[in-house]
């Protein structure tokens, strides 16, 4: 989950989808304004150190604009640099 930080939710084993659902479904809102960096930044790093061949990240949002538009350009980056590094 991320705001102005993120957090680690889950699943303890990723092969757990029935984890993974209870865990989106259990999602709650808050005020806080979304940034996505922060979890950019920790799932991309959780890429990198994972020993899985296939790498996927999720994004859930409730789609407020000031999200998106927050940092944009890092996001942007941080995106391209990983796709890269993907692909390579």
């Amino acid at each position: 989950a991320c705001a102005d930080r993120a957090s680690l939710l889950g699943p303890v084993s990723r092969y757990n989808r029935d984890q993974a659902k209870q865990l989106v479904q259990g999602i709650e809102v808050t005020s806080l304004a979304t940034d996505f960096l922060p979890g950019l930044t920790d799932a991309l790093a959780a890429t990198e150190n994972g020993t899985a061949p296939a790498k996927e990240i999720y994004v859930f949002t409730d789609m407020q604009r000031s999200g998106f538009e927050r940092q944009r350009g890092a996001v942007r980056a941080k995106c391209a640099i990983w796709c890269t590094r993907s692909t390579a």
